[in-house]
């Protein structure tokens, strides 16, 4: 299902609907692995003293916000506006 398709399903429900993000921890793998813009955007997880990468989960770390995942960021929120949500968080 798409996230259009889920939004109206809980509306069909008698459900308001709302959005949260996590901009900073959000399952947004398809940004960091290539899948979005065609470009791994791994390197921008903030790293620890050593190096290591800071992760919440395979294929998103916490992220450094750089132009290119601020411009992800507005494509994701152009959906959720687009289908009509007023509350984001």
């Amino acid at each position: 299902m798409t996230f259009e398709q889920r939004v109206q399903s809980w509306r069909d429900h008698g459900y308001q609907t709302a959005f949260m993000t996590g901009i900073a921890w959000g399952s947004y793998a398809d940004f960091f692995t290539g899948k979005f813009d065609g470009k791994n955007h791994l390197d921008l997880a903030q790293v620890e003293r050593n190096g290591k990468p800071i992760m919440h989960g395979v294929n998103v770390p916490y992220v450094v916000p750089t132009q290119a995942f601020i411009d992800y960021m507005k494509s994701v929120m152009k959906r959720v506006v687009d289908v009509g949500i007023k509350e984001i968080f």
